[in-house]
């Protein structure tokens, strides 16, 4: 009885330790890293450009991935979208439309009160390093972008 038990937790952390090294994680892949970063209640502007290093990825190589952006928005908020620009570290810049609302206004996000969640994957097949960084910012029509709460990244590797 008491070889067994020895035997069961021994399986057990072998198992944990080949699935850490493996890096395969679930089946639909790991968040090698990620980051909420909340916006100015005022409004967020043109200029302010959310950041999010990769430096806390567990490889130590670059990997393939998607990333997703998630935005918590308010009620007030006055579109139905919102157009994001990414930036990657080799220059390269992506454009995203992230659908907030259908045609009659109804937020398509989740939420509790006032506030919604909505997320979307806007790059594919990213290679991505710990050494690099994406950078976020809106590309919509106005300087200053109202009812926008934070603003979340993710790497989620293959």
């Amino acid at each position: 009885m008491r070889i067994s038990v020895f035997a069961t937790i021994a399986s057990a952390i072998a198992m944990c330790i080949a699935t850490a090294c493996s890096g395969t994680g679930t089946a639909s892949g790991d968040a090698a890293a990620s980051a909420f970063h909340s916006v100015d209640p005022g409004g967020w502007r043109y200029s302010d450009t959310i950041a999010l290093p990769l430096s806390a990825m567990t490889d130590s190589v670059p990997c393939r991935g998607d990333v997703v952006v998630s935005v918590r928005h308010s009620n007030d908020y006055p579109y139905s979208n919102i157009w994001l620009e990414i930036s990657g570290p080799d220059g390269a810049e992506h454009s995203a439309c992230v659908e907030l609302a259908d045609v009659y206004g109804r937020w398509y996000g989740h939420g509790m009160g006032l506030t919604f969640e909505r997320s979307d994957t806007v790059v594919r097949g990213i290679v991505l390093g710990p050494s690099d960084t994406l950078r976020v910012h809106h590309n919509m029509r106005l300087d200053t972008l109202p009812g926008i709460e934070q603003i979340g990244i993710f790497f989620i590797k293959h």
